[in-house]
Formats: structure tokens, C-alpha cells, sequence
């Protein structure tokens, strides 16, 4: 039946198809109307011209504005000789303004759709390489996160279909996993890149980060939902995490999968100050903080991966 159905498509998308298709459709109704017409009175006659619209609307759906007016051309031809052939009353004639306008009314707004889809599209576009260059530049500050959010995205993605997240709920959540560090271009590089261990003063100024880039997101409308989704994703399960203390379900969802996603992987990689944990050490500490740092749902489903790709720790 799929199969069936996508051939179909493919032949509506063939403008010679579609051309004899519409030729066709308008030959058969002018035909009954042009048969039926001799034998029936006006109220029904009317009735069968309204058949009409069917080759009408699908021209103006398929073609552009010009190509469109030649099917209400003709069937205005046919409908003036029809009625003069058989005499019958010319106040039918009243219709074939109502044809052009149909006619003229579907392409004009089938011609703006097609603007605003392209204008989404561009959009879209934009959006996506303005967050490229975002995180093209918080790379080329800081060492530590090259590749670093390419890498949670990945393992965001993979959380966020295993927990059945899908729409522009798991669209949110996965580009703010690409974008949850951009903060740290805030912050001052001999910090950023400290090799040994930060003072408190420096590590307040890490927190800072998710704040930052909360700021610098939000400034955008259509990534308001984003932005809050970075802003939490250092809160804690138990709400002793940062900036604002959220506690459980009331940390966003997005946030809690972000959490879990850049805790393993900053574990597993390897940094100035220590060594990289091996696979079976993150995921030992994964499971010792599920419900005090970490959402125990959301550390179970992540585990479910692991094990799903048979990858022994």
C-alpha cells in the first residue's frame, strides 16, 4: 500500500502527468455537463457546472498564477457555448468571475505559502550556522571543550529517543546540549584553561557559566525554552546544584538529560589535572549519585544504552 501510494505521489509531481490529468478530468465534466444538460432543467445543470471546480482547484494547486487561468479560460468557453447551444438562461454566465477568483485566490495563497516555507527555511539555516559559529568559538577559546559538546550532544540524542522525547520537545533539548557550555566564552582564559586546581574564587567564576549562557540565549525569542534548559543543567537532584537550587521534578527535563550526558563525559575524558575514568568508573559514579545529583530515571536509561550496544564496562 506504501509503495502504491508513493508511486502516486511521484506521478503527481510529474507536470506532464498532472497536465494530461487535468485535460482529461475537464474533457469528462464538460462531456456530462454538455450531455446531461439537454435532458435535466437549470436547477440541476447548475449543479453539475459546480463539478467543474474539481479541474479548477487542482490547476491552481499545481501551477503558477498564468498557467493556472487557462483551465477557468476554458471552462468559461465551454459553460458560454453550452448555454447558447441549448438556450438556456445567460445569468449563469454570473459564475465565471466566481471561476477566476477561486482560481487566482488558491495560487495567490499557495504562492505564500511557498515564501513562508522558503523564509522558514532560511531561517532554520541561519539559526544553524549563527549556533556552528557559537560553539566554533567557545572551541577555539578553550581547549578542554573541543568536541566536548559534539560529543553530549550525541549522548543527549541517544537519551532523548530512549526516554521516547520526540518533536520540538527533543529538538530543544538536543541543541541545547550543543550550546549548554556557550558561557564560557565569558570567562577569562587563564581560568578557562587553568592546568592545576581552581581556587574558590575561580571555581565561582566557572559557575557562572550556565547564567551566562542562559543570557546569551535568551536574547533570542525563538530559544526561550532553550536558554532555560542551559541555564539548569549544573542543578541537582537533590537541589544542592547551582544557579538557582531546583530540586527534582522541578528542574526541566531537558536540563536533568544534560546533566547526566556532561557528567559521563567529562569524567571519560582526560584533563591537566587527572586522568580520564574509565568507561565501568563514570558509570560507578553515575549510579552512586542517582538521586542526589543525578535524575535515577534518566542514569537508568542512559545505563539501558550502554548495555544496548553491548558495550561491556
Amino acid at each position: 500500500m506504501e509503495r502504491f501510494k508513493s508511486k502516486i505521489f511521484c506521478l503527481l509531481k510529474n507536470k506532464k502527468f498532472t497536465d494530461i490529468l487535468i485535460f482529461i478530468l475537464l474533457l469528462i465534466m464538460i462531456g456530462i455537463i454538455f450531455y446531461t444538460s439537454r435532458k435535466i432543467n437549470t436547477i440541476y445543470f447548475y449543479a453539475y457546472t459546480r463539478l467543474l471546480y474539481i479541474p479548477l482547484v487542482i490547476s491552481a494547486l499545481m501551477y503558477d498564477l498564468k498557467r493556472s487561468l487557462i483551465t477557468p479560460t476554458l471552462i468559461s468557453i465551454g459553460e458560454f457555448l453550452e448555454i447558447y447551444l441549448t438556450e438556456k438562461s445567460y445569468i449563469f454566465l454570473i459564475s465565471i468571475p466566481l471561476y477566476y477568483f477561486v482560481s487566482i485566490s488558491i495560487s495567490y495563497f499557495k504562492l505564500q505559502a511557498e515564501r513562508l516555507r522558503d523564509l522558514i527555511k532560511e531561517t532554520n539555516e541561519n539559526l544553524k550556522d549563527m549556533k556552528n559559529a557559537l560553539i566554533s568559538a567557545l572551541e577555539a577559546k578553550d581547549v578542554y571543550t573541543q568536541g566536548h559538546s559534539q560529543r553530549v550532544c550525541k549522548l543527549v540524542t541517544q537519551i532523548v529517543y530512549k526516554m521516547g522525547i520526540e518533536g520540538k520537545k527533543a529538538e530543544d533539548i538536543i541543541t541545547a546540549a550543543k550550546l549548554h557550555d556557550i558561557g564560557k566564552i565569558g570567562i577569562r582564559d587563564e581560568v578557562l584553561n587553568k592546568p592545576g586546581k581552581l581556587t574558590d574564587q575561580e571555581f565561582a567564576e566557572i559557575m557562572d557559566h550556565p547564567v551566562m549562557s542562559y543570557e546569551i540565549i535568551n536574547k533570542m525569542k525563538v530559544m526561550e525554552n532553550i536558554a532555560k534548559i542551559i541555564r539548569h543543567h549544573h542543578e541537582k537532584y537533590d537541589g544542592k546544584g547551582y544557579p538557582d537550587g531546583l530540586k527534582g521534578e522541578k528542574i526541566p527535563l531537558g536540563s536533568r538529560i544534560i546533566a547526566v550526558a556532561d557528567a559521563f563525559d567529562a569524567m571519560t575524558s582526560k584533563r591537566p589535572y587527572r586522568d580520564s575514568f574509565t568507561m565501568a568508573q563514570a558509570i560507578e559514579e553515575l549510579k552512586k549519585n542517582a538521586g542526589t545529583q543525578f535524575d535515577p530515571k534518566i542514569v537508568d536509561a542512559f545505563i539501558s544504552i550502554i548495555e544496548d550496544l553491548g558495550i561491556d564496562y
